[in-house]
């Protein structure tokens, strides 16, 4: 048996993707210890791996995670406060091989001080610097956050800047975004990466890790059987958003469809005034579940929501809220999967024309199965694990 460490971004988007690996990993014999924050032990816990202590993210105004700048200055002075704690932590457990989220610089630097393998996990889009994002709109989208936070890059540049002159080692701006090592696990295929085949084996496209899920036994699926199923979500952290809700009764009350909406813990339902006879809207759903039968995806474009719903060949309809969700959206557009529209142009009308062109055009079903079928192809958690622990040097069950 050999022991890892994960060190991991204390956020619901860069923990759930890691947890079927996690799992694998645990089934075939490895120890491991989790170090995140207290609202994710139960399900660290829940897959086999052993918890530790993460010290707690400050309560910061949800606009910080809108701009890629700002957050970037956010996780880089968190960095400098929490890696002498992080450093005695990982010391201390003396762990064989250490898996790290790829913005989690901490995971990289102490791998480097203890001298040990370590795997980097991109639960988003990989980043070759001299390549870009693959979406000349997203770069633009890009400088516009840029302009508007420029203070927060200067900022985020000085905690690099420190953290090279504390703990030795060359660090620079792409860093702050994509900590690669000799081995990175991409949550995605190669086919819907952009620029995917200017990747070397350094990455491996692994696709989305679903394995984890646990099933729902009180969700009414007997309301969507023989329906079209449209499926609302904003995903884990730009949830509170009731006056969207309320514009997607507007859109879809009433249409010869089944809608599903999850609005997330924070929202009150009653707020939200009458529900329509076609809506089933609770705060939480059991999401893969609903997407095996669902026709229509419509949310956020976060990343592994995105994943989610190409995973079953769903086209998607992205109302991105910020950071890196634009990007994505663009990446639907680009391949044919999915329909973006700009957050400051929703309204229930355009909601409902993107819905009802999306249901009606057959290419757009035709082009998510296809990626679909690239993400399934990928190999998922089997294949990460595999693939940690033939880096590792470690036999393969």
């Amino acid at each position: 048996m050999a022991k890892a460490v994960v060190l991991g971004t204390p956020a619901h988007g860069h923990v759930n993707p890691t947890l079927a690996l996690v799992a694998e990993l645990v089934r075939r014999g490895e120890q491991v210890i989790y170090i995140t924050t207290e609202e994710f032990r139960s399900k660290v816990e829940h897959v086999g791996a052993e918890y530790r202590s993460h010290p707690e993210f400050p309560d910061v105004d949800r606009s910080i995670y809108e701009n890629v700048f700002s957050l970037a200055e956010l996780a880089m002075r968190l960095t400098l406060q929490f890696m002498p704690r992080l450093i005695d932590e990982v010391t201390r457990e003396k762990p064989d091989y250490v898996l790290h989220d790829a913005l989690a610089m901490a995971g990289k630097l102490i791998s480097q001080r203890l001298g040990i393998p370590a795997v980097s996990m991109f639960p988003y889009f990989a980043v070759l610097p001299h390549k870009g994002t693959g979406s000349w709109r997203y770069n633009l989208e890009v400088l516009q956050m840029l302009f508007g936070k420029f203070p927060s890059a200067l900022r985020g540049l000085q905690h690099v800047w420190q953290l090279r002159r504390l703990h030795g080692r060359k660090t620079g701006l792409v860093d702050i975004f994509t900590n690669v090592e000799q081995i990175n696990l991409v949550f995605t295929s190669r086919d819907f990466q952009p620029h995917g085949k200017s990747f070397d084996d350094r990455f491996r496209f692994v696709g989305p890790q679903l394995a984890f899920r646990p099933q729902s036994s009180d969700f009414p699926f007997d309301r969507l059987e023989g329906k079209s199923v449209i499926y609302i979500s904003l995903g884990t952290l730009f949830n509170e958003e009731p006056d969207f809700y309320v514009m997607c009764f507007e859109a879809f009350g009433g249409v010869d469809h089944q809608v599903v909406m999850s609005v997330g813990t924070k929202t009150e339902i009653g707020s939200l005034g009458p529900i329509p006879a076609n809506f089933i809207v609770r705060n939480q759903v059991p999401q893969l579940q609903i997407l095996e039968q669902a026709d229509l995806f419509v949310g956020h474009g976060g990343f592994n929501s995105v994943s989610e719903g190409l995973y079953y060949g769903v086209p998607l309809v992205a109302v991105p809220q910020g950071g890196d969700q634009v990007l994505t959206a663009f990446r639907l557009k680009q391949l044919g999967a999915g329909i973006y529209i700009h957050p400051n142009k929703v309204t229930p009308k355009r909601l409902r024309e993107a819905a009802l062109r999306a249901l009606d055009d057959p290419s757009m079903r035709r082009n998510s199965e296809t990626i679909g079928r690239s993400l399934r192809a990928a190999g998922g958690h089997t294949r990460a694990a595999d693939e940690v622990l033939r880096y590792v040097h470690r036999p393969i069950p």
